[in-house]
């Protein structure tokens, strides 16, 4: 079982993988090389942040076998503590007092569910003439059991009020500091990890755009896209920032890559808006880019930590 963690660039990657892996020629290969099917499980969270992927791998380190984290462009805006510590080390206290097992920390929120719903079945309301209006509320609270958890957690991973904006070199700090506490608690419960540095189009030659591309993912308006460009102004500098940040990773044994130019030489539309989310083919191409990755770790052909034990479930 491999894990998807990240934002929403990595969400849909995820929910594209569940059935559509097979047609990957790179992870086809990964399967054959383990010799059993690939499985995902889809733990990316549109507009998440790290502090909540960080949660997220504590809380569900047990249901998968492979970490793979795709993130990077939020983290440009996450903010940091007045110190310039980062969400994830605001957090690691948390998990490095708690004795709770994910099971125990996810029980709550299971019985809450329960709790409600046996309230929505009860005959007590059944002589109120508007029950069935009512127990549609209830059953409308009691939702779905990752929703609840993803509630928790994005409470439990919500900044503090000593939270602002960083400048940019304090963010990359923070995106690296919360990726080397990641491997390091994949690594203490044996869990292999890949992070990688999701693409953007505001890298500076990272695509050749198409002409819908520049209709649809560039404000048409010289006012507004004044603005919008504004926010991502620093991304190409920033990015070359933390690419040197993910070989210096790698030189320590961390399994960490850019996928800032998987689009370099793809002439076609990839891009779908202005911020940085792509479609089939461009989700295919990054699951590629993915998988040769993870080809490399497994067969100990790539830079950074080798995945020696494949014990993909």
């Amino acid at each position: 079982m491999i894990g998807i963690f990240g934002a929403s660039v990595a969400e849909t990657l995820g929910a594209s993988l569940r059935t559509g892996w097979r047609d990957i020629p790179e992870l086809a290969e990964l399967s054959r090389v383990i010799g059993k099917p690939l499985r995902f499980e889809n733990l990316a969270v549109t507009s998440g942040r790290q502090p909540l992927q960080y949660n997220l791998l504590h809380l569900f380190h047990d249901r998968i076998d492979l970490a793979v984290i795709i993130d990077g462009l939020n983290e440009l805006f996450q903010g940091t503590l007045p110190s310039g510590r980062g969400g994830c080390e605001y957090l690691r206290p948390f998990w490095e007092t708690s004795r709770q097992t994910p099971g125990e920390l996810m029980h709550p929120l299971f019985r809450k569910q329960q709790e409600i719903e046996r309230l929505a079945d009860s005959w007590l309301w059944i002589p109120l003439r508007y029950s069935g209006l009512f127990k549609a509320y209830l059953y409308s609270r009691s939702t779905h059991v990752k929703q609840w958890t993803l509630d928790y957690l994005r409470t439990m991973s919500s900044k503090p009020t000593t939270f602002a904006n960083g400048s940019d070199a304090q963010n990359i700090a923070a995106w690296r500091s919360c990726i080397e506490l990641s491997a390091e608690y994949a690594q203490s419960v044996n869990l292999p990890i890949l992070f990688l540095l999701q693409p953007n189009q505001y890298v500076d030659g990272s695509k050749p755009f198409s002409q819908e591309e520049r209709v649809c993912c560039f404000h048409s308006s010289v006012e507004m896209a004044s603005g919008w460009m504004s926010t991502f102004a620093n991304v190409t500098r920033n990015y070359a920032a933390m690419e040197r940040d993910m070989e210096e990773l790698r030189r320590a044994g961390i399994a960490a890559f850019s996928l800032s130019q998987i689009y370099k030489d793809v002439e076609a539309t990839i891009y779908v808006d202005n911020c940085c989310h792509v479609n089939v083919e461009g989700n295919r191409i990054m699951a590629g880019a993915m998988g040769r990755r993870l080809l490399e770790q497994f067969t100990g052909r790539g830079d950074g930590a080798t995945i020696e034990t494949p014990r993909l479930r």
